[in-house]
């Protein structure tokens, strides 16, 4: 459909160049305020594209069904292996449904629209299947596919479970990345938040300063998609950590990922940043990210830093 349109706006301006060189030239602005008034009327009506985005349906309360997940968030789901129409369907259909409440319908009809200026789908599907991950993202020009992995006949389901809010929080966080770091210098900047710390490094103490855990530190990809888990999955543990003095850097990328999720969202019925507001408010911090920017240092932070070994912090 996008693409429909952006061949249309190539004919209205061929028509325009023509008109130009004849000495008649028609009054040609209802014309454009015909067509911004088409434009903004599709972007506001996203049941118009099947294949990126489904109208969100305010009448659907606990999502127990994939067709109530599908209403209820507006992007397709897939499950072709009935993981989530099974016995345990309705299980699996609620961690699916608490874990996109966090991030909020509002925060993923924003994604949605995002993707589908680009003419970019979007899609989730559910697979019984073993993999090396519990979850994994895919993109291409036109479309980014969260694949979930939860095999049935294993030993020990919970290590190969990916239907999790920490693993499915994860996959989404890395669609949503994509969508901040379009046209943006999100990768400068958060690079420069992690001092000597290189990605591919060795684990040691000094990283806890600037990572979730180790698995950030193996990509720049890695890195946010940990922290949009961590502050998903494990809230209260990060209000913890992101209050301490010594983990300064940590919170200085969670405070510049909530600024650029709330520059591009709407957070209004989000919960994803709860922990991060409670230590904003420990910190007493009421300076907005460019200015807490200018004057942060990361090499002060780390195994050798003044903070190393301190007891200082909150609880």
């Amino acid at each position: 459909m996008m693409k429909r349109y952006l061949a249309f706006t190539a004919m209205l301006c061929s028509i325009c160049i023509l008109f130009s060189s004849c000495a008649f030239l028609p009054d040609l602005g209802d014309i454009l305020d015909e067509w911004e008034q088409i434009m903004q009327s599709v972007l506001d009506d996203s049941s118009n594209s099947e294949s990126t985005v489904i109208d969100q349906h305010d009448s659907i309360g606990k999502a127990r069904t994939v067709d109530d997940l599908q209403k209820k968030y507006g992007f397709s789901i897939k499950d072709p292996d009935g993981l989530l129409s099974d016995e345990n369907g309705p299980q699996n259909c609620e961690i699916v449904d608490q874990t996109l409440e966090i991030f909020s319908k509002p925060v993923i009809k924003g994604f949605l629209k995002s993707l589908w200026r680009r003419d970019c789908s979007f899609s989730m599907e559910f697979l019984d299947k073993e993999s090396d991950s519990l979850g994994e993202t895919s993109y291409d020009y036109n479309s980014i596919q969260i694949k979930i992995f939860a095999p049935r006949d294993t030993i020990d389901p919970s290590v190969t479970n990916g239907i999790t809010i920490e693993t499915i929080s994860h996959e989404i966080g890395h669609a949503i990345h994509d969508v901040l770091e379009y046209d943006s210098d999100f990768e400068k900047i958060w690079g420069q938040l992690n001092g000597d710390h290189s990605y591919g490094d060795e684990w040691d103490d000094s990283c806890e300063s600037f990572f979730t855990y180790e698995y950030g530190l193996t990509s720049y990809y890695e890195d946010v998609a940990t922290v949009f888990e961590d502050l998903a999955a494990f809230p209260l543990i990060m209000a913890s950590r992101l209050s301490q003095p010594e983990n300064e850097p940590l919170y200085m990328k969670t405070k510049y990922l909530y600024t650029m999720m709330n520059e591009t969202f709407d957070l209004s019925e989000s919960s994803l940043f709860e922990a991060y507001q409670i230590a904003v408010n420990r910190r007493n911090d009421d300076k907005d990210f460019e200015e807490s920017f200018d004057t942060f240092n990361p090499y002060r932070y780390g195994e050798d830093s003044e903070f190393a070994g301190s007891d200082i912090g909150v609880a």
